[in-house]
């Protein structure tokens, strides 16, 4: 059996067969271990599709970067956990990845609030979806924009997110 599911939010279209469908990075030179988001690590959060990481974009935004354009400590993110909530601290910036109520998501402020909230959901073939609260009654889903860059909120999406853990000494989690 074969389907094909066109992205709503990214760039491409994914085709599957049957049997199980691993999304890994681009980068095929690396083979890291995946690992879900826990409270009290570090980690990469990699866009499965492009291997490009979520960075601080210096503007208090997010962006997607390759992992060599800037110094390590951009790229890594300490997880905590408050009521049940993960959420994501940029270890250089000490700000927290969240969104501003109207669909972008950001890292600018230094308070775990309501709208820095995030949970994942894993996905039969490999890979987690970023959810965040919006307002009292909905989870939006994380998507990379149309420009291949930002990240911004849908109500729906296919973009799929892997987890790195970065070691104490720095250094990936194989």
């Amino acid at each position: 059996m074969e389907f094909s599911n066109n992205h709503d939010d990214a760039r491409s279209e994914i085709t599957a067969t049957t049997g199980t469908t691993v999304h890994t990075p681009s980068t095929d030179e690396h083979r890291f271990r995946y690992r879900p988001l826990s409270h009290g690590n570090k980690f990469l959060i990699v866009e499965s599709l492009s291997g490009k990481a979520i960075a601080p974009d210096g503007n208090g935004g997010l962006c997607l970067q390759d992992l060599g354009e800037a110094g390590k400590a951009d790229h890594s993110w300490l997880c905590v956990e408050s009521g049940g909530y993960l959420g994501l601290l940029n270890s250089k910036t000490g700000r927290y990845i969240g969104h501003n109520g109207e669909g972008v998501m950001q890292a600018s402020v230094t308070k775990f609030g309501a709208w820095e909230c995030i949970t994942t959901r894993d996905q039969p073939g490999g890979g987690y979806k970023l959810l965040v609260p919006h307002w009292w009654y909905s989870l939006k889903t994380v998507v990379v924009a149309e420009d291949g860059k930002t990240l911004v909120t849908r109500d729906h999406g296919n973009t799929l997110w892997d987890f790195i853990q970065v070691a104490e000494d720095g250094g990936l989690m194989i």
